[in-house]
């Protein structure tokens, strides 16, 4: 990125809207602006290893970025928008324009935003945790039936339920039929 540069100023003038909105001004640096209205913290910044430009909002210890806002309004989850040259800066920061003004409503109602943003990790969280319990268990599981040990296959596919495709479903089906088949032999 060029040294003419300036991204603090051209932050001021793109986001001057928040301003008007009751936000004051905070310059962080020559990286980051800062917009804050009392507790609430909305700030632009450039990570120059990067070449990142992101959004920021804050309030008491609760943080998210651009793509957690994203996710709110089931766009698609994307990384934070990349700028090496002044052109393209000047692009992005008009996107982030867009996408602060698309998020106004919700901006202007701070608890119903937080409210949003927390409700969404929670549930992505407990998706993550539940796909990574899925690379997990499943390799077992289809290790097991391939064996035919259908106990430990049946375990593991239990485990997962929830998450597995219609073939997967299946072997599970097919383990509880194997297993109950034995024990009625057994008996």
């Amino acid at each position: 990125m060029k040294n003419t540069f300036n991204f603090q100023k051209n932050v001021e003038i793109k986001f001057s809207f928040l301003s008007e909105l009751g936000f004051i001004k905070n310059a962080l640096g020559k990286n980051n602006v800062q917009y804050i209205k009392n507790d609430f913290f909305i700030t632009i910044c450039y990570e120059t290893y990067a070449f990142q430009v992101d959004i920021l909002v804050e309030c008491g210890n609760e943080r998210y970025y651009l793509p957690d806002l994203n996710a709110l309004e089931n766009k698609a989850i994307g990384t934070s928008y990349q700028a090496i040259h002044e052109k393209e800066m000047l692009f992005v920061l008009d996107k982030l324009v867009a996408r602060v003004v698309e998020y106004g409503p919700l901006i202007l109602n701070k608890a119903l935003l937080f409210e949003k943003l927390r409700n969404y990790w929670k549930v992505n969280t407990e998706n993550m945790a539940a796909e990574s319990l899925k690379k997990l268990e499943l390799p077992i599981a289809n290790a097991a039936f391939k064996v035919k040990n259908f106990s430990v296959a049946l375990a593991s596919f239990k485990k997962i339920e929830k998450l597995l495709s219609p073939a997967e479903s299946k072997k599970m089906v097919f383990c509880e039929n194997r297993l109950s088949s034995v024990e009625s032999k057994q008996a």
